[in-house]
Protein backbone atom coordinates (compact mmCIF):
# COMPACT_ATOMS: atom_id res chain seq x y z
CA UNK A 1 0.00 0.00 0.00
CA UNK A 2 3.14 2.05 0.25
CA UNK A 3 2.97 2.42 -3.78
CA UNK A 4 -0.61 3.94 -3.19
CA UNK A 5 0.50 6.44 -0.43
CA UNK A 6 2.80 7.44 -2.48
CA UNK A 7 1.29 8.04 -5.85
CA UNK A 8 -2.83 8.61 -4.88
CA UNK A 9 -3.81 9.69 -7.98
CA UNK A 10 -2.89 5.62 -9.33
CA UNK A 11 -5.71 4.35 -8.88
CA UNK A 12 -8.01 7.14 -11.20
CA UNK A 13 -5.19 6.32 -13.92
CA UNK A 14 -7.13 2.74 -14.30
CA UNK A 15 -10.27 2.19 -16.09
CA UNK A 16 -12.90 2.30 -12.97
CA UNK A 17 -12.77 -2.18 -13.40
CA UNK A 18 -9.46 -2.10 -13.20
CA UNK A 19 -9.04 0.03 -10.06
CA UNK A 20 -12.23 -1.80 -8.37
CA UNK A 21 -10.13 -4.95 -9.20
CA UNK A 22 -6.89 -3.45 -7.73
CA UNK A 23 -8.98 -2.05 -4.18
CA UNK A 24 -10.71 -5.48 -4.56
CA UNK A 25 -7.06 -7.32 -4.08
CA UNK A 26 -5.47 -5.21 -1.51
CA UNK A 27 -8.35 -5.25 0.62
CA UNK A 28 -8.75 -8.98 0.82
CA UNK A 29 -5.51 -9.68 1.01
CA UNK A 30 -4.78 -7.57 3.84
CA UNK A 31 -8.35 -8.96 5.60
CA UNK A 32 -6.68 -12.56 5.17
CA UNK A 33 -3.92 -12.04 7.46
CA UNK A 34 -6.68 -12.16 10.06
CA UNK A 35 -5.36 -15.13 12.08
CA UNK A 36 -9.51 -15.89 12.25
CA UNK A 37 -9.06 -16.56 8.67
CA UNK A 38 -6.00 -19.17 9.70
CA UNK A 39 -7.72 -22.11 9.31
CA UNK A 40 -10.17 -21.46 6.22
CA UNK A 41 -6.70 -20.43 4.35
CA UNK A 42 -5.30 -23.59 4.57
CA UNK A 43 -7.95 -25.23 3.67
CA UNK A 44 -8.03 -23.61 0.82
CA UNK A 45 -4.76 -24.37 0.15
CA UNK A 46 -4.75 -27.92 0.44
CA UNK A 47 -8.40 -28.06 -1.80
CA UNK A 48 -7.81 -25.90 -4.60
CA UNK A 49 -8.16 -27.75 -7.57
CA UNK A 50 -5.96 -25.34 -9.45
CA UNK A 51 -3.31 -26.76 -11.22
CA UNK A 52 -0.07 -24.19 -10.46
CA UNK A 53 2.70 -26.59 -12.03
CA UNK A 54 0.64 -27.45 -14.94
CA UNK A 55 -0.35 -22.94 -14.98
CA UNK A 56 3.76 -22.32 -14.62
CA UNK A 57 4.73 -24.99 -17.70
CA UNK A 58 1.55 -23.42 -20.08
CA UNK A 59 2.66 -19.47 -19.10
CA UNK A 60 -1.07 -19.11 -18.14
CA UNK A 61 -2.09 -17.02 -15.28
CA UNK A 62 -4.42 -18.65 -12.38
CA UNK A 63 -8.04 -16.66 -12.95
CA UNK A 64 -10.19 -14.48 -10.54
CA UNK A 65 -11.09 -15.82 -7.55
CA UNK A 66 -8.35 -18.57 -7.38
CA UNK A 67 -5.83 -16.27 -8.37
CA UNK A 68 -7.41 -13.59 -5.15
CA UNK A 69 -7.11 -16.53 -2.79
CA UNK A 70 -3.84 -17.59 -3.88
CA UNK A 71 -2.44 -13.52 -3.31
CA UNK A 72 -4.49 -14.13 0.05
CA UNK A 73 -2.75 -17.09 1.24
CA UNK A 74 0.25 -15.71 -0.16
CA UNK A 75 0.15 -12.49 2.37
CA UNK A 76 -1.04 -14.65 5.03
CA UNK A 77 2.34 -16.76 4.45
CA UNK A 78 4.53 -13.63 4.32
CA UNK A 79 2.35 -12.26 7.69
CA UNK A 80 3.97 -15.32 9.16
CA UNK A 81 7.48 -16.20 7.35
CA UNK A 82 9.56 -15.81 10.72
CA UNK A 83 10.03 -18.96 11.28
CA UNK A 84 11.19 -20.12 7.87
CA UNK A 85 13.58 -17.95 8.15
CA UNK A 86 17.48 -18.83 9.71
CA UNK A 87 17.73 -19.05 12.91
CA UNK A 88 19.09 -16.29 14.12
CA UNK A 89 16.76 -14.03 12.40
CA UNK A 90 13.63 -15.68 13.14
CA UNK A 91 15.02 -15.90 17.14
CA UNK A 92 15.15 -12.32 16.90
CA UNK A 93 11.83 -11.28 15.35
CA UNK A 94 10.28 -13.98 18.14
CA UNK A 95 12.11 -12.04 20.75
CA UNK A 96 10.36 -8.51 19.32
CA UNK A 97 7.12 -10.03 19.02
CA UNK A 98 7.35 -11.51 22.13
CA UNK A 99 8.49 -8.10 23.88
CA UNK A 100 5.77 -6.41 21.70
CA UNK A 101 3.02 -9.03 23.53
CA UNK A 102 4.71 -8.93 27.02
CA UNK A 103 4.41 -4.81 26.97
CA UNK A 104 0.64 -5.67 26.30
CA UNK A 105 0.14 -7.80 28.57
CA UNK A 106 1.83 -5.96 31.22
CA UNK A 107 -0.29 -2.99 30.15
CA UNK A 108 -3.56 -5.09 30.10
CA UNK A 109 -3.02 -6.59 33.65
CA UNK A 110 -2.48 -2.96 34.98
CA UNK A 111 -5.19 -1.73 33.76
CA UNK A 112 -7.43 -4.73 34.92
CA UNK A 113 -8.50 -5.95 31.45
CA UNK A 114 -8.42 -9.48 30.62
CA UNK A 115 -5.18 -11.19 29.25
CA UNK A 116 -3.87 -13.40 27.08
CA UNK A 117 -1.60 -16.23 29.01
CA UNK A 118 0.79 -16.48 26.16
CA UNK A 119 1.19 -12.90 26.10
CA UNK A 120 2.66 -13.21 29.41
CA UNK A 121 6.34 -14.63 28.51
CA UNK A 122 9.03 -12.85 29.57
CA UNK A 123 11.06 -12.55 26.12
CA UNK A 124 14.25 -12.69 28.37
CA UNK A 125 13.13 -16.15 29.56
CA UNK A 126 13.83 -18.00 26.15
CA UNK A 127 12.89 -21.39 28.28
CA UNK A 128 9.72 -20.04 29.48
CA UNK A 129 8.79 -19.16 25.87
CA UNK A 130 10.06 -21.98 24.14
CA UNK A 131 7.24 -24.04 24.62
CA UNK A 132 4.98 -21.42 22.89
CA UNK A 133 7.29 -20.71 20.53
CA UNK A 134 7.08 -24.72 19.50
CA UNK A 135 3.31 -24.63 19.80
CA UNK A 136 2.84 -21.54 17.27
CA UNK A 137 5.34 -23.50 14.85
CA UNK A 138 3.86 -26.71 14.99
CA UNK A 139 0.10 -26.19 15.08
CA UNK A 140 0.32 -22.65 12.95
CA UNK A 141 3.25 -21.66 10.41
CA UNK A 142 3.91 -25.19 9.68
CA UNK A 143 0.67 -26.14 8.58
CA UNK A 144 0.23 -22.99 6.60
CA UNK A 145 3.70 -23.09 5.03
CA UNK A 146 3.11 -26.86 4.59
CA UNK A 147 0.01 -26.40 2.54
CA UNK A 148 1.44 -23.28 0.61
CA UNK A 149 4.28 -26.26 -0.86
CA UNK A 150 1.60 -28.86 -1.45
CA UNK A 151 -0.56 -25.57 -3.64
CA UNK A 152 2.25 -24.64 -5.12
CA UNK A 153 3.43 -28.57 -6.18
CA UNK A 154 6.65 -30.17 -6.81
CA UNK A 155 8.01 -29.44 -2.97
CA UNK A 156 9.18 -26.63 -4.20
CA UNK A 157 9.05 -24.99 -0.52
CA UNK A 158 10.57 -28.06 0.83
CA UNK A 159 13.72 -25.90 2.35
CA UNK A 160 11.05 -23.82 3.62
CA UNK A 161 9.87 -26.63 5.53
CA UNK A 162 12.65 -27.99 6.68
CA UNK A 163 13.76 -24.63 8.44
CA UNK A 164 10.81 -23.80 9.84
CA UNK A 165 11.21 -27.88 11.45
CA UNK A 166 14.78 -27.34 12.43
CA UNK A 167 13.66 -23.91 14.17
CA UNK A 168 10.96 -25.80 16.19
CA UNK A 169 13.30 -28.10 17.19
CA UNK A 170 15.63 -25.67 18.64
CA UNK A 171 13.24 -24.14 20.46
CA UNK A 172 12.13 -27.58 21.78
CA UNK A 173 16.12 -27.92 22.64
CA UNK A 174 15.65 -24.41 24.29
CA UNK A 175 12.41 -25.35 26.65
CA UNK A 176 14.42 -28.48 27.63
CA UNK A 177 17.13 -26.10 29.14
CA UNK A 178 19.95 -26.65 26.51
CA UNK A 179 22.12 -24.57 24.94
CA UNK A 180 21.74 -23.39 21.63
CA UNK A 181 24.30 -21.24 19.37
CA UNK A 182 22.56 -18.43 17.56
CA UNK A 183 24.89 -19.87 14.42
CA UNK A 184 22.74 -22.58 12.99
CA UNK A 185 22.94 -24.26 9.58
CA UNK A 186 19.71 -23.39 7.15
CA UNK A 187 17.75 -25.60 6.14
CA UNK A 188 19.29 -28.60 7.63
Amino acid sequence: CGVLASDPLLLEQLSSEAARRVRLVIVTSILGTDMAKHKETITWLESNNSDLVGLRRSGLRLQNDDALELCTAMLHSADLVHPALPWRIHKQRSLQVAAEFFSQFEEEQRLGLPTLPFMGKDPNHLGGLAPIQVGFIQFVAAPLWSALNFAAGEDRLAVVLQNIEHNRKVWQQLGDGKEVSDEQPFGD
